[in-house]
């Protein structure tokens, strides 16, 4: 199937934008990393997570620009959009990314503190409860260990007087 120069253009333009489109998920990523340290199995989900959307991204611009036939001119154009994007946007795409996640951070911390803090006061008396529970019940084991040994000292008492071989009476001659 022949494909009109025209038609080529329009796949050629597209996958640019499909570059660029790349390079900022690739600097979201990038933000969330740079904001927020992270462990390496978060950053290998993150990785992971990174390439299957931008698999999902590609595929969709290849598949609704050209049917997903693919070209080599396609690759190339997806490499030019990402290095102008690269060259252009990217270190302001980043600062915006983490002024929004900080906003993110700090409206989210002012909506939860007062929800946190209302969750303390309502589970205090649970708090209470809890710690009164467990004082009565060292308490009651307390007891129980005390009674527990004045019961074997009891029948330890008992054994040896049942098994305590006493002497015989010495005669006394008098």
């Amino acid at each position: 199937m022949e494909i009109s120069v025209s038609n080529q253009a329009i796949v050629f333009l597209g996958m640019v934008l499909c570059g660029v489109v790349c390079g900022v998920v690739f600097d979201i990523f990038r933000a969330i990393r740079r904001c927020r340290k992270s462990a390496n199995s978060v950053i290998a989900a993150q990785d992971l997570l990174f390439w299957i959307i931008e698999l999902v991204i590609v595929y969709m611009a290849a598949f609704r620009l050209n049917y997903a036939h693919v070209r080599a001119y396609e690759g190339i154009a997806l490499v030019i959009g990402s290095v102008i994007y690269f060259m252009t946007l990217s270190k302001y795409t980043v600062r915006f990314v983490c002024i929004c996640i900080a906003f993110a951070v700090k409206i989210t911390l002012l909506v939860l503190t007062p929800v946190m803090k209302a969750a303390r006061l309502a589970l205090r008396p649970i708090k209470a409860l809890t710690v009164f529970i467990t004082a009565k019940a060292s308490r009651i084991k307390l007891l129980a260990k005390m009674h527990m040994r004045n019961i074997t000292d009891k029948v330890r008492l008992k054994i040896n007087d049942i098994f305590v071989r006493t002497k015989p009476e010495e005669k006394t001659e008098g």
